[in-house]
């Protein structure tokens, strides 16, 4: 039996810099409006901060994607209550933009803290409510609800930020630590989405 392939997207260098290693990805250099590396039946998308970057990657990605894949989407959050390096997997996203919310189907058996994620525009500093706080998880349950293909995503952040350690502290060494120290869960649920 052949195993799905999986279109990875991240926001940032510094999380995309430990999973590149982890995962064996080489750039390719093919013309379009991100940054790609692929090994494995893994394509890694770079897409940039914010939701609109995040749907034009997804875009990118499914025009070259076989029709049978799996789409993970990670990165850092920041949450009310979870501790900095812990991982959440989304079971819903809720985007503040537009006021919509996903229900998304987590793997089931993986160690993880399951949850509520909300997409916001600029890094929440109040972490109002016992969820976390990104800015891509809404362009990417949008986009891909709007593909069709939303039953095939998952969501997974590692809290880089808390009200003990606000956002202002987090830098790209921190960023790339902490994804780096997730490595493992990312590979499993990479593993049990194929």
């Amino acid at each position: 039996m052949s195993r799905l392939a999986i279109n990875l997207l991240v926001a940032l260098p510094a999380e995309a810099k430990p999973l590149i290693q982890a995962l064996s990805l080489k750039r390719i250099q093919p013309d379009g409006p991100c940054p790609l590396y692929a090994g494995d039946g893994i394509n890694l998308a770079l897409s940039g901060v914010g939701r609109d970057a995040m749907t034009k990657a997804i875009h990118y990605l499914n025009d070259r994607s076989e029709d049978k894949c799996r789409w993970l989407n990670v990165g850092i959050a920041g949450h009310a209550t979870l501790a900095l390096g812990e991982s959440l997997l989304a079971s819903s996203v809720i985007d503040t933009l537009s006021g919509r919310q996903w229900q998304l189907q987590p793997v089931v058996g993986l160690l993880v803290n399951q949850g509520v994620l909300c997409c916001v525009s600029e890094p929440e500093s109040v972490y109002a409510q016992a969820m976390g706080y990104d800015m891509e998880s809404g362009g990417f349950a949008l986009t891909l609800s709007t593909l069709g293909l939303l039953d095939h995503a998952q969501v997974l952040k590692v809290i880089s930020d808390n009200p003990q350690q606000p956002a202002e502290r987090i830098n790209a060494r921190i960023v790339s630590q902490l994804i780096g120290q997730q490595c493992h869960v990312i590979q499993s649920l990479i593993e049990a989405l194929r």
